[in-house]
């Protein structure tokens, strides 16, 4: 088994390095872990919760967190899965019949987005790991592409990466008793409303509100997806994720600290 000394390596690497060994009794180095979304041998996926669960959860419980789905992908020893280090978004299409009308925010929850879906796919792109110790290709080891795609009514919207999970990224909670999914009291900033992909792509300007009423597939991609909008920009900005019940009171005093930042909430 490879030695899991490099304590400054995250936690997720060496788990799945520890599963991994555990379930097949083959070592790999932790450092080969970087990247991977989610690993397959015998009849286990091991994946990383992060893509099968709502971002709240995820953000909330850490993103160390593995899921053990019953399955594989046709291939023998261990599969390493890496998704493609850039991927794409569609551009936004001035001459589409549906219009951006960036409404304001009218804190009713929606799901504004039930017709989006995620896709998983392969690549042709396929390598051997290299076992340096030996001078050679191992056969039981492996690295395969993922592709994870977004539609929205089966027209593909982005590929999205989810180990883009990070500083950019957090999750909202609330320990008060003020009265959720209403109105705030006495803030009299308007936050613009987003209810289709067509509105996310055009980008609005502020601090926006995407409505997507619980969907958790929904919520997922769009934290993505945005992630990937605004780091094209430049600027600073948060995207945080909310609960199912939000004080609006609360979570819009809080981004004041942040008062140069674009603060994005997925409702």
């Amino acid at each position: 088994m490879a030695a899991i000394s490099q304590l400054d390596l995250p936690l997720y690497h060496v788990n799945l390095s520890l599963i991994a060994y555990l379930d097949s009794a083959i070592g790999i180095d932790p450092e080969h872990m970087i990247n991977v979304i989610a690993f397959s041998t015998a009849d286990s996926i091991y994946v990383r919760s992060s893509v099968v669960q709502d971002p709240h959860k995820s953000l909330r419980e850490g993103l160390s967190q593995i899921r053990r789905i019953f399955g594989n992908v046709g291939k023998p020893g261990i599969t390493l899965m890496v998704p493609p280090s850039e991927v794409m978004v569609r551009e936004f299409d001035p001459a589409s019949w549906r219009i951006a009308s960036y409404s304001p925010f009218d804190w009713i929850p929606l799901d504004s987005f039930k017709n989006t879906s995620a896709h998983l796919s392969f690549t042709e792109y396929q390598m051997k790991v290299y076992d340096g110790a030996r001078g050679m290709h191992d056969s039981q080891l492996s690295f395969i592409e993922p592709v994870l795609s977004v539609r929205d009514k089966g027209s593909w919207v982005a590929d999205i990466n989810p180990l883009v999970f990070g500083p950019y990224c957090t999750h909202l909670f609330f320990e008060c008793d003020h009265p959720k999914n209403q109105p705030p009291k006495d803030h009299n900033k308007e936050l613009t409303v987003v209810d289709s992909w067509e509105e996310l792509l055009d980008l609005p300007g502020g601090d926006f509100v995407i409505r997507t009423g619980g969907n958790w597939v929904a919520r997922f991609a769009l934290t993505l997806v945005t992630h990937q909008k605004l780091l094209e920009t430049g600027l600073g900005f948060r995207v945080l994720v909310c609960p199912e019940e939000v004080c609006w009171t609360c979570a819009l005093s809080e981004p004041r600290r942040f008062s140069q930042m674009r603060n994005v909430f997925i409702f």
